[in-house]
């Protein structure tokens, strides 16, 4: 499902998406994203594209990598407060371990949990 951020164009997926699909070159096939030659983009092709987008965005090159996305949206959901099973169904992982990973908390955080509850508590 494409989501909707009115007020802001970059995050919203519909505009973006519909922007795409009419700067692209259509080369019949149906296709979302086509490469130079036409036909469907190859996963290596994309990899390289999303390397040099994130090096020129200045991410370290730790972070060069399109799989960087999945643990991105993983830590947004977690800090947001998602649970381990909507963190599981988002981004399609088997195993709720996996999910898992993005819901651990650090002492620091913990400690402002508790401050805050003792705060609303009291």
């Amino acid at each position: 499902m494409l989501e909707r951020h009115p007020g802001q164009p970059l995050l919203d997926e519909l505009r973006v998406l519909n922007r795409w699909l009419r700067a692209r070159r259509d080369d019949g096939g149906g296709v979302l994203l086509v490469s130079s030659h036409g036909g469907p983009m190859h996963r290596s092709a994309f990899a390289r594209l999303w390397w040099r987008l994130a090096e020129a965005a200045g991410l370290p090159p730790a972070k060069w990598h399109p799989h960087v996305a999945k643990h991105t949206t993983g830590t947004l959901l977690a800090r947001s407060g998602a649970s381990a099973f909507l963190i599981r169904q988002h981004l399609g992982h088997r195993s709720i371990s996996s999910s898992q990973v993005y819901c651990t908390v650090s002492d620091r955080d913990a400690s402002a949990a508790a401050r805050e509850a003792f705060i609303r508590a009291f």
